[in-house]
């Protein structure tokens, strides 16, 4: 086992029991999130997420806690399942895990042009103004979808 293999596995050791455990919460619902994309599609397995949404609950140390404990085990989880398009799921995996603390979240949906002339898409989840996952300059990198462009993925 390589040092790095060894540094990666003791920093795991070392974590919470709490942070193993939603590390592998993130990496069920991603593999199933990935499942329903490719046969329901966005739409539907969004109003799914949304299911799961218990209202904004008041902002805290903890819940700003729980949201970056939650960030790291979905941005973990994608890695490890080594995903082709991690983003959406990303998103929505991050988003359920908020809605179920009652953690108020969006996911916001941008396009932009890329050299060749192509339509490129990312997805990312916004809590209270700051990106919690696919990257900080996403806001400024697309241009963000309107609702009823979502409605009509």
């Amino acid at each position: 086992m390589s040092s790095e293999q060894t540094s990666y596995v003791g920093k795991f050791a070392k974590r919470r029991f709490a942070d193993k455990f939603l590390l592998l919460e993130a990496l069920i619902l991603i593999v199933v999130i990935r499942i329903g994309l490719s046969i329901r599609g966005y739409a539907a397995i969004a109003r799914f997420v949304d299911r799961f949404d218990r209202g904004d609950s008041t902002s805290s140390n903890s819940a700003d806690s729980f949201s970056y404990r939650a960030a790291w085990a979905v941005s973990k989880a994608s890695r490890i399942i080594k995903n082709d398009k991690p983003c959406l799921a990303q998103s929505l995996a991050l988003r359920l895990l908020l809605n179920r603390k009652g953690l108020g979240s969006k996911i916001v949906i941008g396009v932009k042009k890329s050299d060749d002339f192509s339509i490129q898409a990312h997805a990312w989840v916004e809590k209270e103004g700051e990106v919690l996952i696919g990257g900080a300059s996403s806001p400024f990198r697309y241009a963000i979808m309107s609702a009823q462009d979502e409605e009509q993925l």
